[in-house]
């Protein structure tokens, strides 16, 4: 199974997912603006119903393995091998149909990812935080905005309220100069949706690893039959465990850096690894 065309016409159960892994080799870090601000904000498609009014070129899936996937993209955790199986993928793609795969809601992780000074050319540095350096380390073997920005080629994008709201809120308190201006730029291209989470999303209980905050931004995205785009993968598989996959495409995690900066270590060219 390679095209999402192949499995549109059959039937598919309720709680199926399609995921697509970012776990991939990357490449240089390349300018946001070369993919994400050319989508048309102004005509999104039927967002609120989650259906494009002209259907889409058929879009050719990848994966890692045929047991998807490998591994998952981040940082904080690993998801193993048989967590998706490809039946479940292939389900999922039944569930969405390949006129939906074109839109994808951008969750809180996603949106740091975009604008973060380590994205874009500063992972040079050790950082006071492990985490960070961690993350710096990751960027520079692997840049995870390639990856990305590639998914999101020719896609319309979306974000609901909350992950709006949190978003500026952790930007104001965390962000710098350079990530600020950055994400004004993203915000003016993405379609904000109202808060709609989908009935099977909201129905999951509460639990450490199922916060409310993330039923709402997944269960919008469910709702308009999107991919969303996370870092968030213990929510993805706490979820599953209750017997609800969501249409994911997981990466690499990354958080804001600009102003970290200032009591980093900077790493001299020869010695970047």
């Amino acid at each position: 199974m390679t095209q999402a065309q192949s499995m549109h016409s059959q039937q598919s159960p309720a709680n199926s997912a399609i995921c697509v892994d970012a776990d991939n080799n990357g490449g240089k870090n390349i300018d946001m603006s070369s993919i994400m601000f050319t989508t048309d904000a102004s005509h999104p498609g039927n967002l609120q119903s989650g259906i494009n009014k002209k259907p889409p070129p058929q879009q050719q899936l990848t994966f890692a393995s045929s047991s998807y996937p490998s591994s998952y993209a981040s940082s904080s955790s690993s998801c193993t091998s048989s967590s998706l199986s490809m039946a479940t993928i292939e389900r999922g793609i039944n569930f969405i149909g390949s006129d939906h795969i074109r839109i994808v809601n951008l969750d809180i992780t996603t949106l740091i990812t975009l604008v973060s000074a380590v994205t874009h050319g500063h992972c040079n540095f050790i950082f006071p935080e492990k985490i960070l350096t961690l993350q710096a380390k990751e960027e520079r073997e692997k840049p995870v905005l390639p990856q990305m920005l590639d998914f999101l080629k020719g896609k319309k994008l979306c974000c609901c309220e909350t992950a709006l709201r949190d978003f500026r809120t952790i930007l104001d308190t965390l962000g710098g100069k350079s990530e600020r201006q950055r994400a004004e730029e993203l915000i003016s291209k993405v379609k904000i949706v109202p808060d709609r989470p989908s009935q099977r999303a909201y129905s999951l209980p509460l639990t450490s690893k199922l916060k409310e905050r993330s039923k709402i931004i997944f269960g919008t995205g469910d709702s308009l039959k999107a991919v969303t785009m996370t870092a968030n993968s213990g929510y993805v598989r706490a979820a599953e465990n209750q017997g609800v996959t969501f249409a994911v495409f997981i990466h690499a995690s990354r958080a804001l850096t600009e102003e970290k900066e200032k009591f980093a270590k900077p790493i001299p060219k020869d010695s970047q690894q």
